[in-house]
């Protein structure tokens, strides 16, 4: 999907998905594991948690192709 992603409008609704998405999934990404007899616990799904955590900090540094301009004359020919 990111591949498709050619224009600033392309990735503003792709940044707008994946919040779209975190919201729907926000109680499953967040739910815990807490071990009895101790008030300790871990990320149940901690993988997927992770996984979209480095998403989205690296977002700030995921579209700078979008305004290189070697690209945009790739794109035009």
């Amino acid at each position: 999907m990111l591949l498709r992603i050619k224009t600033h409008n392309d990735k503003l609704f792709w940044i707008k998905q994946l919040d779209n998405w975190y919201v729907i999934h926000k109680v499953y990404i967040n739910e815990k594991t807490f071990k009895e007899n101790s008030k300790r616990y871990w990320y149940t799904h901690k993988l997927l948690r992770r996984s979209y955590f480095t998403i989205k900090r690296a977002l700030p540094n995921m579209f700078h192709y979008l305004s290189n301009p070697k690209y945009l004359i790739q794109q035009m020919a």
